[in-house]
C-alpha cells in the first residue's frame, strides 16, 4: 500500500517535481480547508465590521484583502505539503515562457503589459478630469463638443498604452500594422455609412447648425433635439416619442431650425369670408383672436428679437369663392406652434359666429340646357 501511495503519478511542466499520490491527496485538502477558512473568517468578518458601522467599497475592500491575505498564506504553506519553495516556485511560473513565432512570451512580460495598461487607463481618467473641471470650463464649449474631446483624449491616451504594453510584452509591431491595414479596407467598404454619419456628427458638434434644445423639422419629423452623438441624432416629438436619425441626413438634407438664433417664430392662419362681408370688421375681429391668445406676443418687447411685431392682418387676394385674409401672429415657443394654431382657428370661429360673419365654400352654378336647344345652336 506505501509503494502504490508513494507512486510518481506525474511530474510537473515547469518545476520538473516528481509528484506522489499521497502529495497531490494532501495538497487538494489543504486547498479545501484554505478557502473553507477563508469563507468562514468571511462572514465572520463581515458580522464584526457591521457592528462598527463599517460599510460600503470600505467594508468590501477590508474583506477582500483579508481573504486574500489568508489564501494566499494558505496556498505557500500548502506547496510546502509538496517540497516546493514558494519563491522557486513563483519565479519559475513568471518566467516560464511560450515561444509565438520569433517571441518568447512569459507571464511576467503579460502583467508588466497589464500594469502599463492600468496606468495608461487611470492616466486618461486622471487628465479628464482635470481638462473637464478645470482647462475647458474657460472656453464655454457645448456639451457635445466638450464629450468629444474628452472621448478623443481617452483615446489617445489609452491607444498609446496599448501600443508600450504590446512593446513590452516583445510583440512586433509589424505584424500588427499589416493585419489592421488589410482590416482596414475591408471595413472601409462595408462600414461607409457608418463612417459617413460619424464625420457628419463631427460637422454638427462643430458647426453647430443644429444644437441640443433646438426645435427642428427633417423631412416630416418635428421636435426638439435631445442628444446630439457621433454617429446619430434623438429627436423628441411633441408626442414624447424619440426619432432617432442618422448624422449624414441632418448635413445632407434641408433642415428647418425653429430656434436657431431664438425660440420666436410667426405663424400664420389663413380664412376666408363671404363677398359683401365688412373687410375692416374682419380685420378687427381676427386682430382682436390673435390678442385675446394668453401665449401670443401682442407687442414687441425689448428682450425680443427685432423682428417681432404685434399681429398683423393682410388682406391677400380675391379668390374665387371667398375674400382671402392672412393673420400673422408671433409666439413665445416653436414648440407650441400647433397647438396654438388649434386655439386661433376655434377662437376664429366663434368671433366671426358672434359677429355674423359667414365663412364661405366652394360653389358650382350648373345649368341644364334641352337637348333641342344644344342642336338648335349647333346647326346656326
Amino acid at each position: 500500500m506505501d509503494t502504490f501511495f508513494d507512486l510518481t503519478i506525474f511530474q510537473t511542466p515547469i518545476t520538473g517535481l516528481n509528484i506522489t499520490l499521497v502529495q497531490l491527496l494532501v495538497f487538494v485538502s489543504a486547498i479545501i480547508w484554505v478557502f473553507f477558512i477563508t469563507r468562514l473568517l468571511y462572514r465572520s468578518g463581515q458580522r464584526i465590521l457591521t457592528r462598527f458601522h463599517v460599510e460600503g467599497r470600505m467594508l468590501h475592500l477590508i474583506l477582500l484583502s483579508l481573504s486574500a491575505t489568508i489564501v494566499g498564506i494558505g496556498l505557500v504553506l500548502s506547496l510546502g505539503v509538496l517540497d516546493v519553495a514558494a519563491p522557486l516556485l513563483v519565479k519559475q511560473i513568471l518566467y516560464f515562457s511560450i515561444p509565438i513565432g520569433q517571441t518568447e512570451l512569459s507571464l511576467v512580460k503579460i502583467l508588466w503589459s497589464l500594469v502599463v495598461m492600468l496606468v495608461a487607463s487611470i492616466s486618461s481618467k486622471y487628465f479628464r478630469t482635470i481638462l473637464r473641471n478645470q482647462l475647458l470650463p474657460p472656453f464655454d464649449l457645448p456639451r457635445n463638443a466638450e464629450f468629444l474631446l474628452l472621448r478623443f483624449v481617452h483615446v489617445c491616451i489609452f491607444g498609446l498604452g496599448i501600443l508600450i504594453a504590446l512593446n513590452v510584452a516583445g510583440l512586433s509591431l509589424t505584424n500588427f500594422t499589416t493585419i489592421l491595414g488589410g482590416l482596414s479596407i475591408g471595413i472601409g467598404f462595408g462600414l461607409q455609412s457608418i463612417a459617413s454619419n460619424l464625420i457628419s456628427g463631427l460637422i454638427l458638434i462643430f458647426e453647430r447648425p443644429v444644437r441640443v434644445g433646438d426645435t427642428i423639422t427633417v423631412g416630416d419629423t418635428f421636435g426638439m433635439v435631445n442628444a446630439i452623438n457621433l454617429r446619430s441624432t434623438h429627436i423628441t416629438t411633441n408626442d414624447n416619442i424619440d426619432i432617432i436619425v442618422p448624422n449624414a441626413q441632418l448635413v445632407s438634407e434641408p433642415i428647418t431650425n425653429w430656434t436657431h438664433r431664438d425660440k420666436q417664430v410667426r405663424i400664420k392662419v389663413e380664412v376666408g369670408v363671404a363677398y359683401g362681408s365688412d373687410t375692416t370688421q374682419v380685420k378687427n375681429a381676427l386682430t382682436e383672436v390673435a390678442k385675446a391668445h394668453p401665449r401670443t406676443i401682442n407687442q414687441p418687447e425689448p428682450s425680443l428679437s427685432s423682428l417681432v411685431k404685434a399681429p398683423e392682418v393682410h388682406f391677400i387676394h380675391f379668390g374665387d369663392s371667398s375674400l382671402d385674409f392672412v393673420l400673422y401672429v408671433w409666439i413665445y415657443e416653436a414648440r407650441e406652434q400647433h397647438p396654438i394654431l388649434s386655439d386661433l382657428h376655434f377662437m376664429i370661429d366663434q368671433k366671426f359666429r358672434a359677429r355674423n360673419i359667414e365663412i364661405p365654400f366652394p360653389q358650382r352654378d350648373v345649368r341644364l340646357v334641352p337637348p333641342n336647344a344644344v342642336e338648335g345652336s349647333i346647326i346656326n
